[in-house]
């Protein structure tokens, strides 16, 4: 009977509050939970494009770059210029005018033309593309039909020929006709009438009354023709003749990667090595000369000039050999390391940019081939740099940055608290930064031993809640400071650091 007295006491209890809440203010009820904001891992390959991480067979990373310094294809060199052949040919009469019949010769005339080059001499050349523009202008006052007969410009051996039929020129000016060839697998000899010279394009002009006219046509002593001919961006296959005794500067800025991709910090390594190769497949004897090779890193306006054996003397390099246009040509390589050079310095600077200069001399024993350098446009003469960096390193607060992968909810509130959850695989003790787009801390100093776990909880504001979720990202900021600097530690393929932020949400639900 007690037990039932106590029982309808606390039901009462309970009825009254219910009751007196519902006359003054509403019952609120709080609940937490945790939501998902961001995940992510950092991991080292996620840094380097392309090749430029790779594991070797103990699964150690190691940085590998490989840039053609220099292609010293010489297109400027042996490219055809743009080029416009101009000639006039005039009616070798006086007086008139002269009633003459249907399909009569009026000029006859074999040309020997120069083709203006870049100081080399060709006799003989492939053109890979290109187009060959004509404008025939008539200044007679007859129907005419003018063939011209380009002999040094062939296709499988055939000649090219124009066959160009005009009208009378009138008041207003000469009769004008056009027309366009493809120069895609075309051979131009440029040998001359006595197929010794360089340079030279013999051609043919035959310009005679129309075979069509119906009878005499009027022509003056005197009368002419223009012919023009256009060469638009002839590229060129494959070349021969003498590529002259010259020297080319060489400056060239090599990029190995954009600046965010590579970290900031102390950076030391060891056993690293480079190779500079250098391959000649041009049908020439060339010098090269470096003058500097000097490593930079733009973020911080440092540089390195490397120095090794080798490097800076003159390289001399045999001319390629063509048989039956299989070309064998020759190589000059030099090795460093870091006991004959400064390449640990060189390479700890970080650099994503290298500077190469020097110059290339052609030909410095003269014209030795007899007109027959030779050049084909895929095999061509490069400077080939290759360093390799096993990633056993000293790192003194070497930084990386990446951008976390967004998972917000529409629902959530503004949070409390984010909870950041950190895994760390690597054998080093990592420092985390969470920041918003505008680099503004949201979390600091977040410290993870090496190969260990944890969870922190960081108060978060109205204002950092916002911001993160109007840019829609969260930047992670990841510092490396290896045990026992400057001893070296080995980084392995597969190891990661990965990243979970909750928000923990309080809900507030209000009963009448």
């Amino acid at each position: 009977m007690m037990f039932r007295s106590i029982r309808f006491i606390l039901f009462l209890v309970v009825t009254a509050c219910v009751v007196a809440c519902r006359k003054n203010e509403p019952t609120t009820i709080e609940s937490k939970w945790a939501a998902p904001v961001a995940y992510g891992e950092f991991a080292l390959d996620d840094f380097f494009s392309g090749d430029v991480l790779y594991s070797d067979a103990n699964g150690v990373w190691n940085l590998r770059f490989i840039k053609d310094l220099a292609g010293f294809g010489l297109d400027t060199l042996l490219a055809i210029p743009d080029t416009t052949i101009s000639r006039k040919f005039v009616v070798p009469l006086t007086g008139g005018p002269f009633n003459v019949p249907p399909n009569a010769n009026i000029i006859n005339q074999t040309e020997n033309t120069n083709i203006a080059m870049n100081g080399v001499g060709l006799r003989e050349v492939i053109l890979a593309s290109g187009k060959l523009k004509y404008t025939l202008k008539s200044y007679v006052g007859a129907s005419l039909q003018c063939i011209y007969t380009i002999d040094g410009l062939t296709n499988s051996g055939v000649a090219t020929v124009l066959t160009v039929d005009t009208e009378p020129e009138t008041a207003s000016g000469p009769n004008i006709q056009t027309g366009e060839l493809d120069l895609t697998g075309m051979t131009l000899d440029l040998s001359g009438q006595t197929g010794l010279d360089y340079n030279k394009l013999v051609s043919h002009i035959l310009i005679k009354t129309s075979p069509f006219a119906t009878g005499g046509q009027p022509i003056y002593g005197q009368d002419s023709v223009r012919i023009d001919l256009t060469f638009e961006n002839p590229i060129v296959e494959y070349a021969r003749g003498y590529f002259g005794n010259e020297e080319y500067t060489i400056d060239q800025l090599v990029v190995f990667a954009e600046e965010g991709q590579l970290p900031s910090g102390v950076f030391n390594i060891e056993q690293a090595s480079m190779n500079l190769d250098v391959d000649h497949k041009i049908g020439m004897d060339a010098i090269i000369s470096i003058d500097n090779l000097t490593a930079s890193r733009t973020s911080t306006g440092q540089s390195v000039q490397l120095i090794g054996p080798g490097i800076y003397d003159p390289m001399y390099l045999t001319r390629a050999l063509d048989i039956n246009g299989n070309v064998i040509g020759s190589t000059h390589s030099i090795a460093l390391n870091q006991s004959n050079s400064n390449l640990t310095s060189f390479m700890s600077l970080l650099p994503n940019q290298f500077q190469f200069q020097g110059q290339i001399q052609t030909n410095p024993f003269g014209n030795v081939s007899d007109g027959n350098d030779f050049y084909y446009k895929d095999d061509f003469t490069q400077a080939k740099l290759r360093i390799d960096v096993p990633l056993s390193i000293a790192a003194s607060d070497l930084s990386f940055t990446d951008t976390l992968t967004l998972q917000l909810e529409p629902s959530i509130v503004t949070p409390t608290a984010i909870r950041v959850q950190l895994e760390n695989e690597y054998p080093i003790a990592l420092t985390v930064h969470l920041k918003d787009a505008n680099n503004v801390d949201i979390a600091s100093n977040l410290v993870i031993a090496a190969n260990a776990s944890s969870s922190i909880s960081i108060p978060i504001t109205r204002n950092q809640w916002n911001t993160i979720v109007n840019d829609d990202l969260i930047l992670l900021e990841v510092n490396l400071n290896t045990p026992n600097f400057p001893a070296n530690v080995q980084l392995l393929q597969g190891q990661k650091l990965k990243v979970k932020i909750q928000a923990d949400v309080l809900l507030n639900a209000e009963i009448e």
